[in-house]
């Protein structure tokens, strides 16, 4: 079948191969959706191709994908496997990219300096984070919605946020009680998790918000000393690692919340809220997300921290092993141990060319099994 690239849209499978830029073991069906015409059906070589009718055109964000590759195109292993691998981020329903990343993890080393959680620091800290193109100079002034488009002027809406009228209320009234439980002795991770969740909640700015929300845990957390000054404590990555319960600490406010509200969708999904909805924005009950990130801050430091420390330990006695080897400078072993672990224990050839051709065969040898020694039960 001949494919009309400008008709035609990758979906799928398909179509998320193209957006992260992946590429996998031919699959043995493959999804396009026309702008227009029937649907129509290929098999060659063992292999199907469909194309689809506007219509089935799933939406932009991967999860939009993930559900139609599964539908249409069936279960792949390998393929989710490298699709799982760059889209964490997609909570948030963003494309991740370095940019994007490399931000975020700048602003984690803010979060032990200072308190963040007042006005003027989280607009600043919005305009860090996002593309200048989205910096905000002061909360959202138009209806925002979390939702999906699963057709032609058909959406699926998630969540609903506070209408912009209600929000310096109810902003000012979050940063009271931030101050209030700094002052109160509250549990760390009770604090985190309801100005952090709250601050979700109430979606202030236009872009950013879930990355502040991750940010303002971090934040509290080391306010309130829970975490020792100098320490990347990773409960941000766990989140996002873990994004089934993420997602149930997510809903478990935001799905009764949509029963509430009385909302128009306009022919441009521009959102009118009719009713009066400030209340359950301002009493709201934050249980289950403060279980949740007692379950994530639990799980950083059973699994990640422990993780970390054994990578650590095992670097160090690695480290030692070859100074017995070889006396030489500490930056070409940590380059040697590097280069090492890329390649399942072994110096290539070509880097070992590169960067130690001054190594007899015996030393090399005996410093690739002290990685290898090192490494053998990390990990496990």
């Amino acid at each position: 079948m001949e494919i009309n690239i400008l008709e035609s849209r990758p979906a799928g499978y398909a179509y998320l191969l193209d957006r992260f830029v992946l590429t996998g073991m031919p699959h043995w069906h493959t999804s396009f959706v026309s702008s227009s015409g029937t649907h129509r059906s290929e098999v060659k070589d063992g292999a199907t191709c469909d194309i689809y009718p506007a219509r089935y055109w799933p939406g932009e964000t991967v999860g939009d994908h993930l559900e139609f590759a599964l539908k249409y195109d069936g279960v792949n292993l390998g393929l989710l496997a490298q699709i799982f691998g760059k889209s964490s981020f997609e909570i948030e329903h963003i494309k991740p990219n370095a940019s994007r990343t490399e931000k975020f993890i700048a602003s984690l080393t803010l979060a032990e300096k200072e308190d963040f959680c007042e006005k003027e620091r989280l607009i600043e800290l919005q305009n860090r984070i996002v593309d200048p193109r989205f910096k905000d100079s002061d909360y959202r002034d138009s209806q925002n919605y979390v939702g999906q488009t699963v057709a032609y002027q058909k959406e699926i809406i998630h969540f609903i946020c506070p209408k912009p009228d209600d929000l310096p209320g109810l902003m000012a009234g979050l940063i009271k009680s931030h101050k209030r439980m700094k002052e109160g002795n509250v549990s760390p991770v009770i604090h985190a998790a309801a100005i952090a969740y709250g601050f979700v909640f109430l979606h202030p700015f236009e872009d950013g918000n879930g990355r502040i929300h991750r940010f303002l845990i971090h934040n509290i957390l080391l306010l309130q000393k829970m975490v020792p000054r100098g320490l990347m404590f990773p409960v941000s990555a766990v989140m996002l690692k873990n994004p089934a319960n993420y997602d149930a600490s997510l809903t478990a406010f935001s799905r009764p919340l949509l029963g509430l509200i009385d909302y128009q969708l306009d022919e441009m999904g521009r959102m009118t809220v009719e009713n009066d909805t400030a209340c359950w924005y301002q009493y709201m009950e934050m249980t289950p997300q403060a279980e949740a990130l007692y379950e994530f801050v639990a799980k950083t430091i059973k699994e990640e921290l422990v993780q970390e420390l054994n990578f650590l330990a095992s670097y160090d006695n690695t480290r030692k092993a070859i100074q017995d080897i070889i006396d030489m400078p500490d930056r070409l072993i940590d380059l040697f141990i590097r280069m090492c672990l890329q390649n399942n224990g072994s110096l290539s050839a070509g880097k070992r060319s590169s960067h130690f051709d001054f190594l007899t065969g015996k030393e090399l040898a005996a410093m690739e099994q002290a990685v290898k020694s090192g490494y053998a039960g990390y990990g496990n």
